[in-house]
């Protein structure tokens, strides 16, 4: 097996989701069936926890279904919506490994269990806000969704210097709506939505296009 990426494994970007939905697609066909969408979602789900313990599987669903999502783990709901306004990545030069930000949150959920809880919800009704957000197309409401997910993670304890550095650059870049952490976080990339010129560092960025869709086969 040859695998071929836009850009380093260490950027993370739910890649690793990405080339374990495209290996369950090709074993499928090769077994000589055809790869449901379901299906591959359930295995790449079920490949991804054996891996790092948990997940919810969003990054499996992106790569299955392609486009722009909302994802529900339980019970399992995967909507379309429009997409998205342009988006600006950038790479904070290091990857925390999944499991240990996992590990890290579950430990602060040990010692605070109200406190996470409770930050727990206001993510999930912020991600059902940034939904109708994208419906509405509306740039500005999703950039301030984006700002208060990201307070969020650093009440968590998931953001760090890096981090904060890149995100302080996008809010400050005129046609910037908002930013965070794309991934877990203590690393990976940062998000902004808009267009702009950021004062970041051009070697920072991963250029990154939007794809319609999911996993598919090329001759």
């Amino acid at each position: 097996m040859r695998i071929t990426s836009g850009f380093s494994h260490q950027v993370g970007l739910g890649s690793s989701a990405a080339v374990t939905v495209a290996t369950l697609a090709a074993l499928t066909e090769y077994a000589g069936r055809r790869p449901a969408p379901r299906r591959l979602l359930e295995e790449g789900r079920a490949v991804i926890r054996a891996a790092q313990g948990r997940g919810s599987g969003a990054d499996v669903a992106a790569s299955v279904y392609g486009g722009v999502l909302v994802y529900q783990l339980e019970p399992p709901r995967v909507a379309r919506l429009p997409r998205l306004p342009p988006l600006l990545v950038y790479y904070s030069g290091a990857k925390r490994p999944t499991p240990e930000v996992i590990a890290l949150v579950a430990a602060l959920r040990r010692r605070r269990r109200a406190f996470v809880d409770d930050i727990f919800r206001r993510m999930d009704r912020g991600t059902a806000a940034a939904a109708r957000a994208i419906r509405a197309g509306d740039r500005v409401r999703l950039g301030a969704v984006l700002n208060e997910q990201q307070a969020l993670m650093e009440a968590l304890g998931l953001s760090n210097a890096a981090l904060d550095r890149l995100i302080a650059g996008l809010r400050a870049t005129p046609g910037l709506t908002g930013a965070k952490i794309s991934g877990s976080g203590l690393g990976d990339c940062v998000i902004g939505v808009g267009a702009g010129r950021p004062p970041l560092p051009a070697a920072a960025r991963v250029r990154v296009r939007l794809a319609a869709a999911g996993v598919r086969r090329e001759a």
